[in-house]
């Protein structure tokens, strides 16, 4: 996957708002709990709404700030901004102007001193951490809250209340559409955005819940309704999506060329260039980002999308490190490779080759699941392909790394190989590192006497690898060919 957009999210409502400190009632989430994932800190993204008191424009009733990213809470809907086009959402044929409740008062607040006017300046707003709209629809309130750092909105509907006329529109969506999880999938302007399958129950008399079957129904124009099975209109309602994702990760400038792995836990890992020196950085081996360089950013997302297990910077300090791709292996370790032309790039004792010799060199990097540096190494050719083109890593059972990419002789090749002398000026090459990252298991070219390009690899139980990519070759070497010969002036390859 590759874009200059990293991960979006989701939204929330509004109409009119007057900002209270009242005790829990009925309906109102239970206060977060802090989270943990299998033994390591996490740092929880951050969801607060933030009340307005002039310091944004007089119709928004709430602020939700990540970053550069904003959420403004208006009198009929919600606008959330990131840079591109925004996603507006609002109900449909709900009561224009409920009683909107700020609640679970934060102890942090935020100061805006904005331009010189002290006038135009705001201390002390107060933060909360939820937000609830009374009787949107007759008996039933809307609640937004964060738990475990995702953004949650439930419809509460009383006893007797028709969670039928319950109406959502998303403003500007290219579509709206429900996939086979059940989840609620809006595209706009390129951007998918995501809510999970609604989570449905009823109160009992003690208390407990209920679980009922539920889901989205898309009607015309894309309007978005709820289905609810099997209900007991004598009790209390509560519908309760959970939008995935709910912050962005980013810094101040620029994050590329993203790759993403997930591994046995669920937990989303991600490799990409970044110019940013201000990403969020949690349990990093290294937090600082040299000025002007252009490194590898790591981060590892706990399978909620709600927190940072770790994120580092991996990098030289004087050139640039680009085209990284990302395996992960049953531990949860992570593998990145790519190309640097940093002679500083940061290697480790033993690893198979320390020092940079040519002008780029290739890197294999391995994080252990807390992202701790476990081996890094170059591999020196003397002109490994440039930034433009993308190399691929996969990893077996047994911890090795296997990589292809595209090289210009000479290419360091192992003896007994497949092929160790270059066809032409550019190769495909296909490596095998061992599971400490301290030698060649074996490399080989792959290629005829034109040009040809690794791009993307993968490897089965027994340790056998599978490439692709594509060559310019009349006399590509084949074998058992499902087609023996080249069809045009560049064909795919699959060994």
């Amino acid at each position: 996957m590759r874009s200059t957009t990293w991960i979006l999210v989701l939204a929330v409502i509004g109409m009119t708002v007057t900002a209270v400190k009242r005790p829990a009632r009925v309906g109102d989430p239970p206060a977060p709990t802090p989270h943990v994932e299998s033994g390591v800190a996490c740092v929880m993204l951050p969801l607060a709404f933030e009340e307005n008191a002039g310091q944004t424009e007089p119709e928004v009733l709430f602020v939700a700030r990540s970053g550069r990213r904003t959420a403004f809470l208006t009198r009929g809907e919600a606008v959330f901004t990131a840079g591109g086009a925004p996603l507006r959402m609002r109900p449909v044929g709900g009561k224009p102007s409920p009683l909107v409740e700020g609640f679970r008062e934060l102890p942090g607040h935020v100061n805006s001193y904005i331009g010189n006017d002290a006038a135009a300046w705001r201390a002390g707003i107060r933060t909360f951490a939820a937000v609830a709209y009374r009787s949107v629809y007759p008996g039933i309130d809307l609640v937004f809250h964060g738990d475990g750092g995702e953004l949650e909105y439930d419809f509460v509907v009383e006893p007797g209340a028709d969670p039928e006329t319950i109406a959502l529109a998303f403003d500007g969506a290219d579509g709206v559409a429900v996939d086979a999880a059940g989840d609620l999938v809006i595209d706009v302007a390129g951007t998918q955005w995501r809510q999970r399958r609604p989570v449905v129950w009823e109160e009992e008399d003690d208390g407990t819940r209920r679980g009922l079957e539920g889901g989205y129904v898309v009607r015309d124009e894309g309007v978005v309704a709820f289905r609810v099975a099997g209900r007991d209109a004598s009790r209390r309602l509560v519908i309760d999506p959970v939008l995935v994702y709910g912050t962005f990760l980013g810094g101040g400038q620029g994050e590329e060329q993203p790759e993403v792995a997930v591994d046995a836990d669920g937990n989303l890992l991600i490799v990409g260039d970044i110019y940013s020196a201000d990403f969020p950085m949690v349990n990093a081996f290294q937090a600082t980002k040299p000025a002007g360089s252009r490194n590898y950013l790591v981060a590892k997302l706990n399978s909620l999308g709600s927190a940072l297990v770790y994120s580092t910077y991996v990098g030289g300090t004087n050139g640039e490190d680009g085209m990284p791709s990302i395996a992960v292996d049953s531990n949860g370790s992570a593998y990145i490779t790519g190309i640097t032309n940093s002679a500083d790039y940061p290697t480790t004792a033993g690893a198979y080759e320390t020092t940079k010799l040519y002008s780029r060199a290739i890197v294999v990097t391995k994080l252990d699941s807390a992202g701790a540096l476990a081996y890094s190494t170059f591999i020196n050719a003397s002109d490994v392909q440039n930034f433009s083109n993308s190399s691929d890593i996969a990893v077996d059972g047994g911890g090795s790394a296997y990589i292809t990419g595209t090289g210009a002789n000479p290419f360091p090749t192992t003896p007994g190989s497949f092929q160790t002398a270059h066809g032409g000026s550019l190769d495909a090459f296909v490596l095998k590192l061992d599971a400490a990252g301290s030698g060649l298991v074996y490399s080989t070219l792959v290629g005829g006497s034109g040009n040809d390009y690794g791009l993307g690899i993968a490897v089965d139980a027994a340790g056998v690898a599978y490439v692709t990519g594509f060559t310019l070759s009349a006399n590509f070497p084949t074998r058992n060919p499902a087609q023996a010969a080249r069809s045009g002036d560049q064909d795919a390859f699959v060994a």
